[in-house]
């Protein structure tokens, strides 16, 4: 193919996130699949050397490839949770309809199933996943989530819930008034939760048990609250991912939040972002747990539940962008993390308490 075909192809395709889109043109043309490491950022434009004398090159608009969006982090509060058009719910809950019986698939190859079942969703935020679980034929469901997770946002105000509840009345308008009716909402910490035991067939969540302060007492709450015989799904993007620093803590080269050291962290972000420094290192501090696939196990293990499966669903492009070089800086400040950890930004686990209640 020409060269210049090659670059008008993959360029944009790349920059938009159309990764399939690429891999399906390049198939049609009959050409050999490109590297394994199209995660190669923009032009350089800066260097930094931590505190071993290690010097990392910076690379323009790499963050934007790792995290689409990542500007959006930075948008006022209100404006974030202001209701988006009809449209737009409408897209997303097909969207977290899809991402429901895609769980039920695997849910059912477990002999498990959201139908009909009390749910309790931890996370729940907007409640389109609540929604959406109704409506695909979940008993009732009960969004949890901490107004507190928020603050970074100022959610926690009278303006912030007020927000909060008419996002979620939004995407109630768009389901059946029978699942609509089904789906409630509490202010609940699953690391402490005031939940009734036994109260729960299935938990679920997404995107959450990364930011768990206190991850063994997650999954010890978990076992009280699910009935004998009950499942935990969730689905997260664990740190050591390449993308695991959720764009507020995504640095200018690959894995740098998991490179440096707390303390080259913050001087990172002191002199290369100072304008985001104050909100990127709170939720560096606060915001993200250091758990390792390893260290799942061991906390499911002493919370009493069984652990059905780990799924890690490695990414091409981190393996072929993982070195030598990367796996050794981040092993020497977390010696337990493993080449696993930082090539699987997406992990499907599933629990069961045992049917005897022990």
């Amino acid at each position: 193919m020409n060269p210049h075909i090659r670059r008008w192809l993959v360029a944009p395709a790349l920059s938009l996130g159309l990764n399939k889109v690429f891999w399906r043109i390049y198939r049609l043309l009959g050409e050999p699949e490109p590297p394994l490491t199209p995660w190669g950022g923009g032009p350089v434009f800066g260097h930094f050397t931590d505190s071993q004398g290690h010097r990392y090159d910076l690379h323009h608009d790499l963050r934007s490839r790792l995290k689409p969006g990542w500007e959006d982090e930075f948008r006022p509060p209100l404006e974030i949770l202001t209701a988006p058009p009809k449209a737009v719910r409408v897209s997303t809950l097909q969207s977290r309809r899809r991402q429901v019986a895609e769980v039920e698939r695997f849910l059912n190859a477990q002999g498990v199933s959201l139908m009909g079942r009390d749910v309790v969703e931890i996370g729940g935020y907007d409640g389109a996943a609540a929604y959406a679980m109704a409506q695909f034929g979940a008993g009732n469901v009960t969004a949890t989530d901490m107004a507190t997770a928020y603050i970074q946002g100022g959610i926690v105000t009278p303006e912030g819930l007020q927000a909060m509840a008419r996002a979620r009345a939004a995407f109630a308008g768009l389901v059946e008034r029978d699942a609509a009716r089904r789906v409630s909402f509490a202010e609940d910490d699953i690391c402490a939760s005031a939940l009734a035991e036994e109260s729960a067939d299935v938990v679920v969540s997404w995107e959450v048990l990364e930011h768990l302060e206190r991850p063994l007492d997650a999954f010890q709450s978990i076992a009280r609250i699910l009935r004998r015989g009950g499942v935990a799904f969730h689905e997260y993007n664990p740190f050591f991912a390449i993308n695991g620093g959720h764009s507020l803590c995504t640095l200018d080269f690959l894995w740098g939040h998991a490179r440096l050291s707390a303390p080259d962290f913050e001087r990172y972000v002191a002199e290369i972002r100072p304008q985001e420094a104050e909100l990127a290192l709170s939720f560096y501090a606060k915001g993200l747990n250091r758990m390792t696939l390893a260290a799942l196990r061991r906390h499911v293990q002493e919370s009493g539940l069984c652990l059905l499966c780990v799924v890690p669903f490695p990414d091409r492009r981190s393996i072929g962008a993982l070195s030598s070089d990367v796996l050794k800086d981040v092993t020497r400040h977390y010696p337990c993390a493993d080449a696993l950890d930082l090539i699987s930004p997406k992990v499907w686990v599933l629990l069961r308490k045992a049917r005897d209640g022990t």
